[in-house]
């Protein structure tokens, strides 16, 4: 991101009164004029869309504005993240997966977070809200990424945000983890065994050009279709080989939960 200049709370404001008005064509019309004035997509993204994002829920959480006006200004933002995403040249350095907690159904957040780190020159596939353990890891097996990024914006979600990444990290892919779910300064992240944190959208890019690399050469891991292995989601083990189907079985029950997981665990 720029870090000489800022965008002005004149263009602020004139972006919430078109979130406010639902103004999908005054809103994209205003963001690509800042881009045109020389600020980054990520200046754009960060400094404007995310900044108006938080004074939306600000305003909802107050009473000012409706549960109707905050999901329509929340879909012309939606739509603005879009059209600057189309600006973006093709990627030039890794992969890395983008997914919000299962149950987590805030995915605005992670989508900035994903554009983000596109124009920082990355590839990276947005799987969107709610995704389950299983299925990510599943698609981790699949397509071989350098990282995955997860976004966690409530903190009762942190129970699977831990299992997530424990299923990240058995199938050998590294999690950095992103949003005030993880607690304050991310202090939560760690503890659940996340590579790294970010607050923001700024600072989940710059933690991640800074711990992630890609893998050289970079190439889809193989597939061996009769390797088997396990994704541990609580008392229940999900195995088999690494294709579509699943087969479920319990695990022995324990007398009492690790050490390491209990202040994780009900």
């Amino acid at each position: 991101m720029t870090p000489e200049r800022r965008i002005g709370p004149e263009a602020l404001a004139a972006y919430l009164d078109h979130l406010d008005a639902a103004d999908r064509a005054g809103a994209v019309a205003l963001a690509r004029g800042v881009l045109a004035d020389g600020f980054s997509v990520a200046d754009v993204l960060v400094d404007l869309v995310a900044v108006a994002q938080r004074e939306v829920g600000r305003r909802w959480l107050t009473g000012s504005w409706s549960v109707a006006q905050e999901h329509a200004a929340t879909h012309v933002s939606e739509q603005v993240v879009d059209a600057l995403g189309a600006t973006i040249g093709p990627p030039r350095r890794g992969h890395a997966v983008m997914a919000c907690v299962e149950g987590e159904w805030h995915a605005l957040a992670a989508r900035i977070v994903t554009e983000v780190v596109r124009a920082a020159g990355w590839r990276v596939t947005f799987l969107g809200a709610s995704v389950p353990a299983r299925h990510l890891v599943s698609y981790l097996h699949q397509t071989g990424p350098d990282a995955v990024l997860l976004s966690c914006v409530q903190p009762n979600r942190l129970v699977r945000a831990a299992r997530m990444v424990e299923a990240s990290r058995a199938a050998g892919v590294p999690v950095l983890a992103g949003g005030p779910g993880f607690g304050p300064d991310g202090r939560w992240a760690a503890a659940i065994g996340a590579a790294g944190w970010g607050a923001g959208a700024g600072t989940r890019s710059r933690c991640w050009n800074g711990r992630c690399r890609p893998r050289t050469p970079a190439r889809r891991r193989p597939r061996p279709t009769s390797r088997t292995w396990r994704c541990c989601t609580g008392g229940v083990s999900w195995s088999g080989s690494r294709s579509p189907r699943w087969t479920r079985r319990r695990r022995a029950p324990r007398t009492s939960p690790p050490a390491s997981r209990t202040w994780w665990t009900r």
